[in-house]
């Protein structure tokens, strides 16, 4: 039995078709094969390493330290006594008495243990840095103001240039010149002072822990800050 020839064109139509098919089907999965190779790729780039991060991370921190410096005010300091280079210097608000003696350069010998270096200084201070020997007791460097001095109010009420400067006053000085405050009380106020930089009034004495409104009272007249 013999095929006849339409017979043959449909079967070379059907795998003209299957073949057709078949190719159409292998592209489509292919295409979408190489898509999700794509899609993994591009997540795959989008993984930052933990050095990136860091990397960002350190810029980030050098951006907010830079704008942070920009918003502080200038202040002006005058350094004296052992350094190398005594005179005037620009400081940044917040900076230390450590920042204004390595500007000025102290000498070799300069007596740095009596400073308070960690001390926030302000504008219109004047640092004096003390020879070796020149402060040889324990007394004496008690009733220092730490080399820190600020300018007293030449126009201030009667009396002003006799209160006690609670801003660069020593334990000793505290202790001695204000009723009331024994030494616990002065190294109390001298630690809140180290600690949380200069009282910016003289109430603010009372966020010292032991100083109530009471003690306060009795001290508003005698205290000064500068």
């Amino acid at each position: 039995m013999g095929i006849s020839r339409n017979q043959v064109a449909a079967i070379i139509m059907i795998l003209l078709i299957v073949v057709f098919y078949g190719g159409f089907r292998y592209g489509q999965a292919r295409a979408n094969i190489e898509g999700v190779i794509i899609d993994l790729t591009n997540s795959a780039s989008g993984i930052s390493t933990g050095y990136d991060n860091k990397e960002k991370i350190l810029a980030q921190e050098t951006r907010i330290d830079q704008k942070g410096e920009m918003e502080r005010k200038i202040i002006k300091v005058h350094v004296v006594g052992e350094v190398k280079a005594p005179g005037l210097y620009q400081l940044l608000e917040g900076d230390r008495v450590y920042d204004g003696v390595m500007l000025a350069g102290p000498t070799e010998e300069a007596h740095l243990d009596v400073l308070n270096l960690a001390q926030i200084v302000m504008d219109g201070g004047k640092i004096t840095v003390p020879r070796q020997g020149e402060i040889e007791t324990e007394a004496a460097a008690a009733a220092w103001s730490g080399g820190v001095e600020y300018p007293a109010l030449a126009q201030g009420p009667v009396g002003q240039t006799d209160r006690v400067n609670i801003n660069t006053a020593g334990e000793k000085e505290l202790a001695d010149r204000l009723p009331g405050i024994g030494p616990v009380l002065a190294k109390r106020i001298v630690d809140h002072r180290i600690a949380n930089g200069h009282f910016q009034s003289t109430q603010d004495l009372t966020k010292v822990s032991g100083i109530g409104p009471k003690i306060y009272e009795s001290l508003k007249d005698l205290i000064m800050v500068r």
